[in-house]
């Protein structure tokens, strides 16, 4: 009774932790920072790190060149030594074989003994027994190599079976959990194909562009999938809400080389909501006869997997969403 009461506790705390991670996962936010700089070139640098930077990860851009930095607990992880590994064994392995001896053609090989001194008497006779010994250990090295395959095959066909008993057994949770990951990226992947089966039918002329436009006006004016539009922009707006920059500060000077042009884009831009939120100070420059920008922003955010959950659930309860991407899929 005492060792089964261990098990059970081991388990129950392995079931514990892993209860934890995922509260943890959804719950605890991954925090990013984007800092941009536009002067007479662009740079760039975007963090993002999760759990009290646990997992830390760093990106730069400069002069067209992205390079990156990852670091769990605090320890740096260098990426790329793999490739520079590859890169430094190409020119070894080819002076190896530059260095390696050209093998002698067949054609001016010499025959054998025609170098080797001949041998009278008893010395003939040692070397035929010496010939006959190494010709029993070249058979005996055979029949080991032809046993040694026969047991491979034998494991191979052993590890098969015990595959194909592990396949025919129920899944786990976690496999449950994978399968249902599979599926729901298998459905999306259905919808993209759905589509991309409708372009390549107009492009192939199967299908001529008008009865594609009415085909979509006839879905865009159904009740069913009006109202499934409609709850999809409402989460779209749900996560926007929630994972666009809480802070934005910074500078922004710009001309579109002409006042009449650099008016209206001033005008467009108040008319975001984005300026409400944000510190930004914008500087038009109205004199200004060539198009340019000159800007320093800097914004914070934060990401929880929680409120992509909780979308992804609205989005499948939702019937006539799920009747729209039948439709799509068909």
């Amino acid at each position: 009774m005492e060792i089964l009461f261990i098990i059970l506790k081991i388990i129950g705390i392995l079931l514990a932790v892993l209860l934890f991670l995922c509260i943890t996962v959804i719950l605890v936010p991954i925090r990013y920072r984007i800092d941009v700089k536009a002067q007479d070139g662009i740079e760039g640098k975007a963090v993002i790190h999760w759990l009290f930077h646990l997992l830390d990860v760093r990106l730069y851009y400069r002069d067209r060149d992205i390079s990156f930095k990852l670091r769990i607990f605090g320890i740096a992880i260098p990426l790329d030594r793999g490739k520079k590994e590859r890169k430094s064994d190409k020119p070894e392995n080819m002076s190896k074989g530059s260095d390696s001896p050209e093998p002698e053609p067949s054609g001016g090989s010499k025959p054998e003994g025609a170098d080797s001194p001949k041998l009278e008497g008893s010395d003939s006779s040692e070397l035929e027994k010496e010939q006959g010994k190494a010709e029993l250990q070249k058979l005996g090295d055979k029949a080991n190599w032809s046993g040694g395959l026969e047991s491979e095959e034998k494991e191979k066909i052993s590890s098969e079976k015990k595959r194909r008993r592990k396949n025919k057994r129920k899944p786990g949770f976690i496999q449950r959990i994978k399968l249902s990951f599979n599926n729901f990226g298998r459905k999306i992947r259905g919808t993209a194909d759905g589509i991309r089966r409708r372009l390549s039918d107009i492009r192939n002329g199967t299908t001529t562009v008008k009865e594609q436009i009415e085909n979509i006006k006839s879905m865009i004016l159904e009740e069913t999938n009006q109202n499934a539009f409609l709850h999809a922009l409402r989460v779209i707006r749900y996560l926007l809400r929630h994972y666009l920059p809480g802070k934005v500060t910074g500078t922004l000077n710009f001309s579109m080389g002409r006042p009449d042009q650099t008016g209206k884009a001033l005008g467009a831009m108040g008319m975001l909501p984005f300026w409400v939120r944000s510190k930004m100070v914008v500087m038009p420059d109205f004199v200004s006869e060539s198009f340019y920008i000159k800007a320093i922003l800097f914004a914070t955010g934060h990401v929880r997997f929680l409120h992509l959950l909780i979308s992804g659930i609205r989005l499948i309860k939702d019937r006539n969403v799920r009747k729209l991407i039948t439709n799509i899929r068909g």
